[in-house]
This record gives structure tokens, sequence and C-alpha cells, in this order.
């Protein structure tokens, strides 16, 4: 019961399975947390799309609700599934139709983690494990997981909120000693010269057998950031609106979704104010009301959610501040007076300077080269790589602090079987560079040299007239080469 997947597991378990069938059984497993007799003993009748519910009649009889993904693939797979006299949900493949056993579904379970390159044997009880651990890290209680689980045993329930409750961070593969081999067969010579003269490898790192492309997820992993989130843990909990401002690719939408994660329902996260019907019709929703319809107006929705604001008011976590729309920055200028915001932002627009006056600014700054070093090892954990420190490097200097800079560069690199010297050097990311201007000391050089020329006819001198102009031609060339590709 120790052991759970990670998100990343979870996404390289359903990469590595391209039948619908075993889909349906892999996500209705990570999704209602059935044990496996119980799962063997669904039926077609067991399901209800419309409700979006799953009725256990086995054992503990009860009814979970089927969130979307696990509906989806259930419609799937009832789509191909053949007409047969059978009420199992899940039949077999081959030979004659039947219900599956408890020993196919492990070979299901077992083979497609093989194939994702999990480590751990994967089992109806380790996806059951995954799901209370996840219920509980989402805020649900020991009596709901109980309902939901058909667990009466508290101590069980509470082994599985201890799990939740730890550090869910994933950790970095350790390097691990192996033992020391105590046979000497070089020549004594050969022995102190390389006592002297130590060979210095390049470090070796044990590779994770996930086949998936690594990316941060929010809810999970974050590099660097341990001091503003906790300086915007502060302010929100006093109810001080906060605005993060910084270069694109900086990281702040990655840290606007963690704090999402942290809150969990007591927050709401919108990729941008454009939806602001979205954004107050699930603030309103959020205070009691149920007799808005589409066509409700936003003004509507604005004075309720006004009227019923109380201490337990959810966060607006919202995106792209910049982009909101002139119409909509009266609503906005209300909501931020009366509301908790998060925002963010790239750019100071000067239309928008009457939002940030109501606004705490935080500015969200590049990674050190420490904690780029720490996501670019998380990053490539499943990577074959010849030179670690010659990648590390190229992509310390292409991203200069940006960890969106960082994970393009790794994906790009992880379509290669090996990550040679090669892959490496044409790896790069434009948003990392950093480009100077030289414009000012162009028309600078571009009017000394003129003025030289002038200097040189009235001193009728014909070789600084043409040294003038062999220096303005050079100006003119060092021009097209600076700014080309801008």
């Amino acid at each position: 019961m120790e052991n759970y997947l990670s998100k990343l597991e979870i996404k390289a378990l359903f990469k590595a399975i391209t039948s619908t069938r075993d889909y349906a059984i892999t996500t209705i497993l990570l999704t209602t947390g059935l044990s496996i007799s119980e799962f063997c003993a669904l039926t077609t009748d067991d399901i209800d799309l419309k409700r979006e519910t799953l009725t256990v009649k086995k054992h503990k009889p009860r009814t979970i609700p089927l969130n979307p993904q696990a509906k989806e693939a259930v419609a799937r797979w009832l789509t191909e599934r053949p007409s047969t006299t059978t009420e199992a949900l899940f039949l077999t493949n081959k030979g004659k139709l039947k219900e599956l056993s408890v020993r196919s579904i492990d070979h299901i379970l077992r083979t497609s983690g093989q194939e994702a390159g999990i480590e751990i044997p994967v089992t109806t009880l380790l996806l059951r494990s995954t799901y209370a651990v996840n219920l509980f890290s989402e805020g649900a209680t020991i009596k709901q997981a109980s309902d939901l689980l058909g667990i009466s045993d508290y101590n069980t329930l509470h082994k599985y909120q201890a799990l939740a409750q730890g550090d869910r961070k994933p950790k970095l593969l350790q390097e691990e000693p192996g033992p020391v081999s105590q046979l000497e067969t070089r020549p004594v010579v050969t022995k102190v010269l390389n006592d002297i003269f130590p060979v210095k490898p390049h470090p070796v790192k044990k590779l994770s057998s996930l086949k998936i492309e690594l990316r941060p997820d929010p809810a999970e992993t974050i590099f660097g950031r341990d001091h503003i989130i906790k300086e915007i843990r502060a302010y929100l909990n006093k109810g001080q609106s906060i605005l993060l401002t910084g270069k694109f690719g900086v990281g702040k939408t990655h840290i606007l979704k963690h704090m999402q994660s942290l809150y969990k329902a007591g927050a709401f996260y919108f990729e941008s104010p454009a939806q602001i019907k979205a954004i107050l019709g699930e603030l309103c929703q959020k205070l009691g009301a149920t007799e808005f319809k589409s066509t409700t107006q936003v003004s509507e929705l604005l004075d309720y959610a006004l009227r019923n604001k109380d201490h337990n008011s959810p966060i607006l976590i919202i995106d792209s501040l910049d982009k909101v729309r002139s119409g909509d920055m009266e609503t906005f200028i209300k909501l931020i007076e009366n509301f908790t915001v998060l925002s963010a932002t790239e750019e100071s627009v000067a239309k928008l300077k009457p939002l940030w006056y109501k606004f705490k600014e935080l500015e969200v700054k590049p990674l050190t080269i420490d904690h780029c070093k720490e996501l670019i090892k998380y990053l490539t954990q499943n990577m074959s790589i010849s030179d670690y420190e010659l990648m590390e490097t190229r992509l310390l200097n292409q991203s200069n602090g940006l960890p969106l800079a960082i994970v393009d560069m790794a994906v790009q690199m992880s379509h290669s079987n090996v990550v040679s010297r090669e892959v490496v050097r044409e790896t790069h990311h434009e948003i990392g560079v950093v480009y100077r201007d030289w414009s000012y000391a162009i028309i600078f050089l571009w009017a000394l040299m003129v003025l030289f020329r002038f200097v040189a006819l009235g001193t009728h001198s014909f070789e600084g007239y043409i040294l003038a102009g062999i220096g303005m031609s050079m100006i003119v060339v060092m021009r097209f080469f600076i700014f080309k590709g801008r």
C-alpha cells in the first residue's frame, strides 16, 4: 500500500496503452478505486453514462461518480464491445467471448506497466492506492473516502491520508554505489600511475525507465520558487490581491497553477481575463447561485457576487491579465476591490494602470543556476546522454534561467535515442537568447566616419578620405549581420 503512481507514471501508463478496452479498464480502476473482485463483477447495467455514475453491487454496495475521462473511455469501449449474451462489462478479445478473469486483468495491467517503463508492477491494488492517495490530496475527508472506496477500516484510510499529506514532489533518481571488488590485475606501475593521475570520468546517472517526455506538473513539481510561493501565500491569506510580473517563459503560469493546486477548491484558475462571464459564473456558483442561465448578463452575475461575498469566497487566479478587454476594466476593478485575485502579466500596458494600482506586485525572476541544474536533471532522467556536462552547459547558456526554454529544449532532445554532442549543439531556443542593441553605437560610428570624411576633404587628405569611406562600408556590413534575422 506504500506505493502509488505519480502523475508522470500515470501519463506514461496511458501512453503505452493502444487498446480501447485496456484504456477503459485502466481508466476505471484509476478513477474509481475498485478492488479486483468488484471490477470483475461489473456488468453493462452498472454503468450509467447519462448520470455519469458507476454502481458497485459486490461487497459494499455504493455508487461512484465517473469523471469525464472515465465516462469517455467507457463510452468508446461500448461502441466497440461485441454484442453477446454475456453481461460482463469487459470481455476477452481472443477466442470465445467471455468476461475477463482476474488473471487476464492482472496480465493487461502488468504488460502496460512494463511497456510504459514503470519499475514497480502495476496491479489493481496499486491503482486503488493511487486513487485513494489522490482522493486525500484533493481534500476528501475520511468519511468521503470510506464511502467511495468501500473501506470501513479507518487505520487503512489514515495510512492513505498520511501518504497524501507527505511529500508528493517526485524525487530524482539517486546514484547508488555498487559493491567494491578487491580483484586487482593491473601491473604495479600502472596502478601507481593511475593512483597519482586518476581518470576523471563524466558522472554516470541512473536512468528512469519511464518512456515519456518528462514535463513538470504544477501540482507535483516546482523548482526554485519556495520563497515567492511562501510570499504569495502570506499575502493571499491576508486578502491581498497579487500581480506576478516577469519575462515570458519565466514560469508565471506554472506558479499560478501550483497555487491553484495548493488551495484546491478554494481557488479557481482561468487562462485569460477574456473569460469574464465564466469567471463570474463559477464565483456565483461557489457563493450559492442556482438560478442563473446562459443568457444572464455579466452585470447581473457581478451584482450577485458582490451581494453574497463572504470570508469563504474563493481566490480568483487569472492568467495573462494584459489581455483584459477595455470594456471589462470596470468589472475587473470591482472584482479586485471585493475579492482576492492572483494574476500575472508579461507587459505593462498603459491602459491597465488602473488595475495595477489594486495589486501588490511581485516580480518572478529567472531561476538561479543551481535551480536550473535541478530542473535539467529532472527533465533528462530518462535520456541517454553521451556528454551530460556539455548538454547541461548548453541548456544553461541558451535558457538564461527561463524554465520554459529549458523544458522545450529538453523535449527537443527527448526525440533522439541517444543525445549525442551533435544533438546538443543543434538544440536551440529563441526565448532564452539575449540580444544587445547596437543601434546607438552604429549611429555614432557612422557619424564619426562622416565627420572624418569632411575633415579629410578640408585637409586635402586623399588617404584619410579613402579610409573613412572604407570605414563607412564596414559599418554597413556590420549593420547587416547584427540585425539579420531579427
